[in-house]
C-alpha cells in the first residue's frame, strides 16, 4: 500500500538536520534510492514512513498529505462567505441605527466589535472543521 506524502516537507526537515538523501537514508534504515524516490514523488510505504519519521523525529501522520476534497473546499468558501455577508448586512444595519440615531456611536462601535469577534470564531471553527476533516482523510490513508 502506497501512501501520499509531503514531500516539500520532507526535504526542509532533511535541510534542517543539514543531512544528504544518503544521511536520511542511513538514519532511517532505508536505502538512499527510496529516499531519492519519496523527494520526487512522496510515495511511501507505511513501515518507510515510520522509519522516516522516526529518523526525523516527527509524527507520521504530520507528513501525509492530506488533500481537501472539492465538495469540502467548496463547504469552506461557502461558511466563510455567509459569514462574510452577514457581517456586511450587519454592519449596515449599525450603520443604518446611527444614522437615524437609535444607537450611539459607542453602542455602534461595540457592536461592530462583537460581530468581529463573532465572525472570526465562526471563520476559526470552518477551518478547525476542514482541517480536522483532512486529518481524518489522512487517517484513512495510512489505515
Amino acid at each position: 500500500m502506497s501512501i501520499t506524502i509531503d514531500r516539500d516537507q520532507v526535504r526542509a526537515l532533511r535541510a534542517e538536520q543539514l543531512w544528504s538523501q544518503e544521511d536520511l537514508a542511513a538514519a532511517a534504515g532505508l536505502s538512499a534510492r527510496t529516499v531519492q524516490r519519496v523527494e520526487q514523488d512522496g510515495h511511501i510505504s507505511l513501515e518507510s514512513l515510520k522509519a522516516l519519521a522516526s529518523a526525523l523525529n516527527v509524527d507520521g501522520l504530520s507528513l501525509v498529505k492530506g488533500q481537501m476534497s472539492a465538495g469540502l473546499r467548496l463547504g469552506v468558501i461557502c461558511g466563510i462567505g455567509g459569514v462574510l455577508i452577514g457581517y456586511g448586512f450587519a454592519l449596515s444595519g449599525l450603520y443604518a441605527g446611527l444614522e437615524r440615531a437609535a444607537i450611539s456611536a459607542g453602542q455602534a462601535g461595540a457592536m461592530a466589535g462583537l460581530l468581529g469577534v463573532f465572525g472570526g470564531l465562526c471563520c476559526a471553527l470552518i477551518a478547525i472543521a476542514a482541517r480536522r476533516n483532512v486529518r481524518h482523510a489522512a487517517r484513512r490513508q495510512i489505515g
